[in-house]
């Protein structure tokens, strides 16, 4: 009999465990870098990361799960999680080191269609950029340096972010009613 919770517990543990065992393949110099395939978790220990030595475990997993999904008789939740362990399989090929193009990670692992971009739209885009990191005063360098320095700056440490989600969390229930939500983003949030 097809459980939807056992299924989803399932689902979100091969996650986490793919996610430890890319770490600990790459020690933090792999496609995840340092945000990990999971980047923010904070159910503490409600779901245990499965173990996996190899990639060809968690693909064995991922069939088993992928006949459980066959079951769900909702077919908007099937399609979810048949889209989730594809992008999950993509996963596995980019952390191999397969060879796979910008549009099959965008079309397999976001679940974007990829087609060419407009290069006015581009154009455009780039010039709103610009402007937004320019009133932040973000003004030396190229635009790819200047995006870094932006996104730096407004980091927040992976042993500070379940504090500053709780913090933020806290801080949003104590603000009177009709109060600016700016009040929210005010750094540091740590």
């Amino acid at each position: 009999m097809y459980d939807d919770m056992a299924l989803g517990y399932d689902v979100t543990a091969v996650a986490l465990g793919m996610d430890a065992l890319e770490r600990s393949v790459q020690k933090g110099s792999g496609a995840l870098d340092t945000e990990g395939l999971v980047p923010i978790y904070i159910g503490g220990d409600a779901i245990v990361p499965r173990n996996y030595s190899n990639w060809e475990m968690v693909e064995d997993e991922l069939d088993s799960l992928s006949q459980r999904i066959e079951d769900c008789p909702i077919l908007s939740r099937r399609q979810f999680l048949e889209a989730l362990v594809r992008s999950l399989r993509s996963a596995i090929k980019v952390f191999r080191g397969d060879e796979t193009s910008f549009s099959y990670r965008l079309q397999n692992l976001v679940g974007v269609p990829a087609s060419p971009a407009d290069e006015e739209v581009i154009a455009q885009l780039h010039e709103e950029i610009d402007g937004a990191l320019a009133r932040r005063n973000f003004i030396r360098g190229s635009l790819a340096q200047r995006i870094d320095a932006w996104q730096h700056s407004n980091f927040i440490p992976v042993d500070k972010l379940e504090n500053t989600i709780y913090c933020r969390r806290r801080r949003c229930k104590e603000l009177p009613k009709g109060c600016s939500m700016s009040a929210i983003f005010e750094w540091p949030w740590y």
